[in-house]
C-alpha cells in the first residue's frame, strides 16, 4: 500500500457501505452529480459486489471531489483508479468510464481524460476499451481510439474491474497503463493476471490526438467514474491513488503496477 503524504496523496477507496440508502451520490459532500432527480446516481441497498450496497447506474458520471489533486505538482507522480462495474443482462457495458476531470462541479465529458468500456474495436465480442479525451488539437468531441478488445461472452449482470494506471513522463505527456480482471463473488480478482490489458507507452505519440494540455495544466483535478445509463448494471467500490514520484519516495508501486519514471524538473 502507499505510504501517505500530505493531502492529497496516499491510497483512498470507497465501498459506499457507510452511505444511507437509498440516497443520492450528490447529497454526501465528497461527491458530485448532475442532472435531472430521475437521472441522478444513488446508493442502493443489496446492488453491489456480493449484495452490499452499491450506486446505480447514472445519466453522467459521479466525481470524487473529496480527492482534488495538481498534476502540475512537482512531486506529483501519477495516479491509479479503479472501479467495479457490473455488466447488463446481455453482459455488455456502454460508455462506462474512469479517470480524472478538470472540474469538481460540471460532469461535462469534455472535461474528463481516461477510458472507457464501450461498444466498438475490431474484436468478435464487439466490445473495447478506448480512450477518452479532447486532443491537443482543440477537437472536443472526445478522442477515442480503440486499445483492446473485450473478451467475448462476459457474464450477464456480472461484476468485472476495471483499473487505469498514469504516470506522468519527461515529455510532459502520460503512459496509461489498463487492465480489465474478472471478479469473483466475493468480490476479489479472479486469477494471477487480467482478462486484458494494454499500454500507451506516451499519450504525446497522438500527435494531434493526444490529450488537451488542460489535462496536465489545471492546478485542481478530480477522480471522475461513470456509470452509463443506457445499459443496466450497477457500480461498486471506487477507488483512487494519488502518487508521488518515485524522487519523492524512492521506488513506489501501487496496484501492482511499478511508477517507475522519473519526471523531469
Amino acid at each position: 500500500a502507499a505510504t501517505a503524504l500530505a493531502a492529497p496523496y496516499g491510497e483512498f477507496l470507497e465501498t459506499f457501505d457507510g452511505f444511507t440508502t437509498p440516497s443520492y451520490i450528490v447529497d454526501n459532500s465528497a461527491w458530485y452529480n448532475q442532472g435531472a432527480t430521475a437521472d441522478l446516481a444513488q446508493a442502493l441497498s443489496g446492488v453491489g459486489v456480493n449484495g452490499t450496497v452499491g450506486v446505480s447506474n447514472a445519466d453522467q458520471a459521479i466525481i470524487w471531489t473529496a480527492h482534488a489533486f495538481d498534476p502540475t505538482d512537482l512531486e506529483f507522480g501519477g495516479a491509479v483508479f479503479r472501479m467495479d462495474f457490473q455488466t447488463d443482462a446481455s453482459g455488455n457495458y456502454d460508455d462506462d468510464r474512469i479517470g480524472w476531470t478538470t472540474t469538481g462541479d460540471s460532469t461535462s465529458s469534455n472535461n474528463i481524460f481516461g477510458v472507457q468500456l464501450d461498444i466498438g474495436g475490431s474484436g468478435a465480442s464487439g466490445y473495447n476499451i478506448e480512450t477518452y479525451w479532447d486532443t491537443e488539437a482543440g477537437d472536443s468531441s472526445n478522442f477515442r481510439d480503440s486499445l483492446v478488445a473485450l473478451p467475448e461472452n462476459l457474464g450477464a449482470n456480472a461484476w468485472y474491474q476495471l483499473e487505469l494506471a498514469v504516470t506522468m513522463l519527461p515529455s510532459g505527456g502520460a503512459q496509461m497503463d489498463v487492465e480489465f480482471w474478472g471478479l469473483t463473488s466475493a468480490g476479489a480478482r479472479d486469477g494471477a493476471t487480467p482478462l486484458v490489458s494494454h499500454t500507451i507507452a506516451d499519450t504525446n505519440a497522438y500527435g494531434d490526438n493526444k490529450p488537451a494540455a488542460k489535462y496536465f495544466t489545471d492546478t485542481e483535478v478530480f477522480p471522475v467514474y461513470k456509470n452509463y445509463d443506457n445499459t443496466v448494471g450497477n457500480v461498486d467500490n471506487a477507488y483512487a491513488s494519488i502518487v508521488p514520484e518515485p524522487a519523492t519516495l524512492g521506488l513506489l508501486a501501487i496496484g501492482g503496477i511499478a511508477l517507475l519514471k522519473k519526471r523531469r524538473h
